[in-house]
């Protein structure tokens, strides 16, 4: 059960560093007016998605196996895991925080690419009025799109983060009710003992 166990702790410990270097990738990304921000940012987060999924679900079964351990090596690996926990939440709190700052640079990059690309002066109501009907309808039209755009991309990012959050009220309510299960157990045990004596 403990090379089990440490084999375990070795896959949790690869898998936050592979989630951490996918952060680190993402976070460091050079932005060129080739760079589809969007794909990287849905590509990075379904990325890391699958990453927390995998530690989240390790991370219950080396809590289950350490019940089954006992003695020095328990206390071992029990510190050990509590530190990969630590990183594992410290983690998901940057990706948090890189999520949340991606989103306004992104948006003004993008809109800072668009107006490089474009090259065509702002419309404003005196340029509108140069333009044909057609063409107003038409620039209107692209404007609103490209608006709408970004709306869809923040809210994208929220779902995701929507999500994120789901998922980890749902890790922190299956903690706490193995917290309740073991006081329970506690409490029996104690009872038992009062019993006893």
């Amino acid at each position: 059960m403990g090379l089990d166990l440490n084999r375990d702790l070795h896959d949790f410990q690869h898998w936050l560093n592979e989630l951490q270097t996918s952060m680190y990738e993402f976070k460091h990304l050079k932005i060129t007016n080739d760079t589809d921000l969007e794909f990287v940012r849905l590509s990075t987060q379904t990325k890391t998605t699958e990453l927390y999924e995998k530690l989240e679900e390790l991370e219950n079964v080396i809590s289950v196996k350490l019940d089954c351990v006992s003695g020095d090596a328990q206390k071992d690996i029990e510190y050990q895991f509590a530190l990969l926990k630590e990183r594992f939440f410290d983690v998901r709190v940057d990706f948090r925080e890189l999520l949340l700052s991606s989103k306004s640079w992104t948006v003004q990059e993008e809109e800072v690419q668009n107006d490089e690309l474009t090259n065509e002066p702002i419309l404003d109501d005196h340029n509108l009025e140069k333009l044909t009907k057609e063409e107003q309808l038409l620039n209107k039209n692209s404007l609103l799109t490209n608006k709408l755009q970004s709306v869809n991309q923040l809210l994208q990012s929220s779902l995701l983060a929507s999500e994120m959050n789901i998922s980890d009220l749902a890790h922190s309510t299956n903690s706490l009710t193995d917290l309740s299960n073991k006081y329970s157990y506690f409490t029996d045990v104690l009872q038992k003992i009062q019993l006893w004596n």
